[in-house]
């Protein structure tokens, strides 16, 4: 059961709040002004005078009030505060019921208003790490196709480079082949002694024309001393008619054994020869036939500009 005092203080409460109400301080609990409601107040008569209700206020002062056995009145929207008698405990618990609800209700939208706005700052940070995230994945992506294009373009030069290198070993090889063979050509040379006395004639009247001397010594493999002899004398001869100088010479032989042939002649008392064995010109040959064997062999280098 509520005590009187209980229902004197609820009831003086209640009359403070309507009194502000109609003073234009305050509507109702959530702070609106009655004044910004554009109301109206005005007294209303007792019941002995009701005759008269409809006249105007005759004035539109703040109306201060007691708690009293009077009936006031909101002249725009008839709100009616009665005041006539305490209230009831079904009234008090009542009208504690409604403010327990309104309570309830200001709560209730309070937290659909927090978890409205919660809901949207999550979504704006789950938006911003999920764009954060993508960005590092893309670079990171990015960054990993990177390093295997140029892994890809190492290992495509590495091979290329080693295919290329073994290409220019075996075309080295099939050329040295070839100036084998060569080799071996020679040595068939030499197994002809006319053709053979003839290149020597031939090798020492070039060397002859390189020294421009008038005294030499030629040297040949042992074998061929006794050709040589016969051969040098002629090419003396040449050279004579030729330069009208006289020349005397001497045959040795100092030349090993495992060359291919032909004749190193020394002139200037030995201070200066002139190489023309056979292995010295195939080697001069092939320096400068080289060129021209490999375009034989494989076609012109597309990469090359300038013949030599």
């Amino acid at each position: 059961m509520i005590s009187l005092d209980d229902e004197r203080d609820f009831f003086q409460k209640h009359a403070d709040w309507s009194i502000n109400v109609l003073n234009g301080v305050e509507f109702d609990p959530l702070g609106v002004r009655a004044s910004d409601l554009g109301l109206e107040f005005f007294e209303v008569e007792s019941s002995s005078s009701s005759q008269h209700s409809d006249s105007t206020p005759p004035s539109h002062q703040p109306i201060h009030i007691e708690p009293s056995n009077q009936h006031l009145s909101i002249s725009k929207h008839h709100l009616l505060f009665e005041m006539s008698k305490p209230m009831t405990d079904s009234e008090v618990i009542s009208e504690m019921k409604k403010l327990v609800a309104f309570i309830k209700q200001e709560a209730m939208e309070k937290a659909r208003e927090i978890k409205v706005k919660a809901d949207e700052e999550f979504s704006i940070e789950k938006a911003k790490i999920v764009r954060q995230e993508t960005i590092s994945i893309d670079a990171s992506h990015a960054k990993r196709r990177k390093q295997v294009e140029i892994q890809k373009r190492i290992t495509q030069s590495t091979l290329s480079n080693k295919a290329r290198l073994q290409q220019l070993q075996m075309r080295d090889q099939l050329l040295q082949d070839v100036f084998e063979e060569a080799k071996k050509g020679l040595s068939d040379l030499t197994t002809d002694s006319d053709k053979y006395k003839d290149t020597i004639e031939n090798l020492t009247l070039q060397a002859l024309f390189s020294l421009m001397a008038k005294d030499i010594v030629v040297s040949v493999r042992p074998q061929d001393v006794e050709l040589a002899e016969d051969a040098v004398s002629k090419a003396i001869q040449k050279f004579k008619e030729e330069s009208k100088i006289d020349c005397t010479h001497s045959v040795n032989g100092d030349l090993s054994k495992e060359s291919k042939g032909g004749v190193v002649v020394w002139g200037f008392r030995s201070k200066i020869k002139v190489d023309n064995t056979l292995d010295e010109r195939l080697r001069l040959l092939e320096e400068k036939m080289l060129p021209e064997v490999r375009t034989t062999l494989y076609g012109k280098n597309p990469n090359r500009k300038h013949e030599t």
